[in-house]
């Protein structure tokens, strides 16, 4: 019964380190702030707020807050939004994080898509493809892009 007693109370102690070492190393800090357009100074609702290096994030809400726990071991968090320029932010000594996004422009090349979305350049298709430059969907007086297409592309 003794030995038993002794067992018992080592294996409590020996529970009650891993608990605490798992506790004192895994606490993670939260991070919250706003996100904003440079241009117009309006929220930005949808905006993926992710830990760099991890499968964790968030997604801005309606009014462009969001909220976010970081791991212990990780430092850096990353704001994307399609047409925004990425940005990236150490968490270091930030608890609140206000972020400006800026608008990213670039060039497209031309690009033909076919069945089933796969994208491909013009010269390596096999087969004819029809070119609408973007000065004839212009000419069109016609709100919707789809009818400016009207007559244009097979």
């Amino acid at each position: 019964m003794i030995l038993y007693s002794k067992l018992l109370k080592r294996i409590f102690l020996v529970f009650s380190v891993l608990l605490f070492a798992h506790a004192l190393y895994s606490q993670g800090k939260i991070i919250s702030g706003s996100v904003t357009s440079s241009e117009d100074n309006q929220s930005l609702p949808g905006v993926i707020v992710a830990v760099s290096g991890v499968n964790k994030g968030t997604v801005t809400d309606i009014n462009g807050n969001y909220s976010l726990e970081v791991p212990a071991n990780y430092d850096t968090i990353e704001f994307r939004l399609v047409g925004m320029a990425t940005q990236k932010f150490s968490v270091r000594e930030n608890d609140k994080i206000d972020v400006v996004m800026s608008p990213e422009v670039f060039e497209m090349k031309a690009v033909v898509v076919t069945a089933l979305g796969i994208t491909r350049e013009a010269k390596s298709l096999g087969y004819s493809v029809t070119a609408v430059e973007s000065d004839e969907i212009t000419k069109s007086n016609d709100r919707s892009v789809l009818n400016s297409l009207q007559g244009k592309i097979a």
